[in-house]
């Protein structure tokens, strides 16, 4: 068989598939120009500077969780090819389910139906529910209790292992699972106790790590919290800096795994 060049070279880009939800595209405020990127964006950039080619390819979904995007494995990890995964969920799936996700989505949503009626919906109704629904969530967040999230403790850790163990089985590939970012005041205003749910699904990440083959937990959120509304402006989704920042962290997160995921240790 022929020798293979080495990985992360110009010949061999280390091949790295970012999939999640709207934390990984999405920055507050929007970008002003190109320059400005989420931290896949930047990751290509971060990590050319330490030595490695890399390819980042992204999937993911605003407002989706773990259990809606295992499904999607083929079509978002596995025709990807990837060397290295990384699995940016859990904000959404720790949030109290008192409210049907489809309802939150249809009066949240950033992509309105065009026609004549939806736009009469959007114009004339939408802006007379969305305070309702807000309160109604702002009322019962903070009452009920973790078997009311939008996907139970239970089955996110389930499903969070299992995606790595696709990973590993389907891909050899190694996994690079974040942490969830802590939420701020603004984000507490109307998800109350979102901050204990957060703290219990982090826990879950951890235990899920701690127990799978070729995984790593990588708290981006200790770039985050020194400055949470420089960095963390709405709660969820990161600024530009932000993004930045946590592409610096998973640059170095990759280079010092290394040969953990086949990096030839000279680099490029």
């Amino acid at each position: 068989m022929a020798e293979r060049r080495r990985l992360g070279t110009p010949g061999r880009p280390l091949r790295v598939v970012v999939i999640g939800n709207s934390c990984v595209f999405l920055s507050v405020p929007a970008p002003a120009g190109l320059d400005d990127d989420a931290y896949p964006g930047w990751l290509e950039e971060t990590l050319l500077d330490r030595g490695v080619t890399a390819r980042v390819v992204v999937h993911s979904q605003w407002h989706t969780t773990i259990k809606e995007a295992l499904p999607r494995f083929e079509s978002w990890v596995r025709d990807e090819l990837p060397d290295l995964v990384i699995a940016n969920f859990g904000i959404v799936d720790a949030q109290a389910r008192v409210l049907p996700t489809w309802l939150l989505r249809n009066t949240m949503t950033w992509l309105p139906g065009q026609g004549g009626v939806a736009r009469r919906y959007r114009t004339k109704l939408v802006p007379r529910l969305r305070p309702r629904v807000r309160g109604w969530q702002r009322f019962w967040a903070g009452r009920v209790g973790p078997r009311w999230s939008r996907v139970r403790p239970s089955v996110f850790q389930r499903s969070m292992a299992r995606l790595i163990d696709l990973n590993v089985r389907q891909c050899a590939a190694y996994t690079l699972v974040l942490d969830i970012d802590p939420p701020n005041e603004v984000l507490l205003s109307w998800m109350p106790g979102l901050d204990v749910r957060v703290a219990r699904y982090n826990a879950l990440l951890e235990k899920v790590v701690d127990r799978a083959r070729a995984a790593s937990l990588v708290r981006t959120s200790e770039v985050i919290t020194p400055d949470p509304e420089r960095l963390l402006p709405d709660g969820i989704h990161r600024s530009v800096e932000g993004h930045r920042l946590v592409a610096e962290r998973l640059a170095d997160e990759i280079v010092r795994l290394g040969p953990a995921i086949g990096l030839a240790p000279e680099g490029r």
